[in-house]
């Protein structure tokens, strides 16, 4: 579980990284649009995992109050549950990013 953590805020730390080179090309943009989508479906099925009727009575106790309640801050807290990865790549996306490796520490 922290694995998965971990990879998820070296995931955003990449992303942001991106964001901030210049200039970015239509590629590099490609690029990013294609990263913040995956790290999104990455999140919102980390978050319906934990959330599923068939795995709430198996989860563990770090489960229950640590890797959970991070991965729901992370879905819902942070913006990504409703980032537009077609809108413009800009201060949205490094908010949103930044507070993904925040909670990922």
């Amino acid at each position: 579980m922290l694995q998965k953590l971990h990879h998820i805020g070296m995931r955003g730390t990449d992303l942001l990284h991106r964001i901030e080179s210049n200039p970015r090309t239509d590629e590099a943009e490609a690029e990013l649009r294609e990263l913040a989508q995956a790290i999104q479906g990455e999140l919102r099925d980390e978050y319906e995992r934990m959330h599923a009727d068939q795995w709430t009575n198996s989860l563990t106790v770090f489960e229950i109050s640590v890797y959970s309640p991070t991965i729901c801050r992370m879905w819902k807290d942070t913006g990504i549950n409703g980032l537009d990865v077609h809108a413009e790549i800009g201060a949205k996306w490094q908010e949103v990013f930044a507070a993904i490796i925040h909670l990922s520490r």
